[in-house]
């Protein structure tokens, strides 16, 4: 039986660092991105417009020149917001306007470095499809077909629930996506769907797979939210926790010790450094996963109402 109620669609997963060590994060609720930047001040990056471009935005990109990427929930525009505070609307082209399924309702999208935007396209109980939308507009069905979980080349690939999704680049041109809240799924730039496993070829099973991030040596962490920890999948197919919960208050503390409510974004610095987004009630924050194992919260939205 597949479970994945929509309520845990609106923790917005999208969290990303740039090159100067700012983070930015999604604050759905209040409708906003804020930043994080050097200094640990904590500000409103962007604030959505009510209706129109990055009203309640779910998810973020970050490319190589430091530009933000992000949809509004119900606009189906994605934006660029430049280092200097521009905003750009990327797709549709031309200032048109944007299209219904393109991160309808929080639904996941990415970009990848020729320009070409993966997106879903779903009807609950009867459909899922995994769009690539090409810098001149076309759009063509990379994968999925009937709404399930089967692996399979293109249309006889099944998807469920990807509305509570999120999307990585792995390192070998694969796109990578969480589905159900249960598995992984890759699928290649051909369109073959598979889902991640292990080394001995089981498939590696969670409880609330949210957020994924790989880091420069292929690793990919995935945050749990019922679970309450951050997980590690090696490209072996190793599976263990990097930081688990103990508890539920958020407290910080060390990686086997720190108590984690919600979280359900994660993040890789360049440095290597971890970054959660983690949810008390509808306030994000950020905790800081130090490489001396310990985890600080570096911002608290709480403290900003």
């Amino acid at each position: 039986m597949l479970v994945a109620p929509l309520a845990w669609s609106h923790p917005g997963p999208g969290i990303v660092i740039d090159r100067k060590g700012q983070v930015f994060f999604v604050h759905p609720i209040r409708s906003c991105i804020m930043r994080v930047d050097a200094s640990g001040q904590l500000t409103v990056y962007a604030k959505g417009e009510e209706g129109r471009k990055l009203s309640v935005p779910h998810h973020l990109l970050l490319d190589a020149q430091d530009n933000l990427y992000s949809i509004g929930d119900r606009d189906g525009v994605l934006w660029r917001i430049a280092p200097d505070g521009q905003t750009t609307q990327i797709y549709p082209p031309n200032g048109e306007p944007g299209i219904g399924f393109l991160g309808r309702g929080g639904d996941p999208f990415i970009r990848d470095a020729q320009g070409t935007i993966y997106g879903i396209n779903s009807q609950p109980d009867a459909f899922t499809q995994i769009l690539e939308i090409r810098s001149d507009g076309r759009i063509d069905i990379l994968a999925g077909g009937n709404y399930g979980i089967a692996d399979g080349q293109g249309g006889q690939a099944e998807f469920a629930n990807l509305h509570v999704g999120c999307f990585a680049l792995g390192p070998d041109g694969s796109l990578y996506v969480t589905d159900s809240l249960t598995w992984v799924r890759k699928i290649s730039p051909s369109g073959a769907v598979s889902t991640l496993a292990d080394s001995s070829g089981v498939k590696l099973k969670f409880k609330g797979a949210c957020g994924i991030a790989f880091d420069s040596t292929r690793n990919l962490y995935v945050a749990d939210s019922v679970e309450r920890c951050v997980y590690k999948v090696t490209p072996s197919g190793s599976l263990s926790k990097v930081a688990s919960s103990g508890g539920r208050d958020g407290g910080d503390g060390t990686l086997s010790t720190v108590n984690f409510v919600e979280p359900v974004g994660v993040a890789v610095a360049p440095d290597g450094t971890l970054y959660v987004l983690d949810y008390i009630r509808d306030d994000p924050r950020v905790r800081k996963l130090s490489p001396d194992g310990h985890v600080t919260t570096i911002a608290d939205t709480s403290a900003k109402r």
